[in-house]
């Protein structure tokens, strides 16, 4: 098999030598694992897959909460509740990650997002690109391959 990074890689191991030693990992747990299985095994420093990982617990423990304060950031809705009480509310993520001109990406308020042309194109992009990776994904799928040629029929 052969093994890339999609993106931009985050780390310096060859995404071959990561995938061969995940596989093994995965072989060796009964085709099972969970994220902490991963880091056990990577935790040896003669372990392929070691530099993966930020072992400096100070600088660790800072990635983790900025980690977390993502998940917050994802995790806030607005609810929009109609006149019509026989219409659910609805519910749209209050902040929303976008990718800067000069690169990079950082979270701002849907309202603002959806006003602005340039933030508003640039959230566009990222759903089809969003779309795009879980169309191919997925595209194996009966049931997926059905919503495609339906969603490819919508014109924008």
């Amino acid at each position: 098999m052969k093994y890339k990074y999609k993106d931009n890689a985050f780390t310096k191991v060859k995404a071959q030598v990561v995938g061969e030693t995940l596989e093994k990992i995965i072989k060796k747990n009964k085709g099972k694992v969970i994220p902490r299985t991963i880091v056990d095994a990577a935790t040896p420093k003669r372990s392929p897959i070691h530099d993966c990982f930020e072992w400096d617990n100070s600088i660790a423990a800072n990635k983790y909460r900025e980690t977390q304060a993502s998940y917050i950031l994802r995790s806030v809705v607005i609810i929009h509740e109609y006149d019509d009480e026989d219409k659910e509310p609805l519910e749209v993520r209050a902040f929303v990650s976008v990718e800067a001109v000069e690169g990079g990406r950082y979270y701002t308020t849907i309202n603002r997002a959806v006003q602005d042309e340039e933030i508003g194109l640039s959230i566009e992009v990222q759903a089809y690109n969003d779309y795009m990776a879980l169309y191919h994904k997925y595209k194996d799928l009966k049931l997926f391959r059905q919503v495609h040629s339906e969603l490819t029929k919508i014109k924008i």
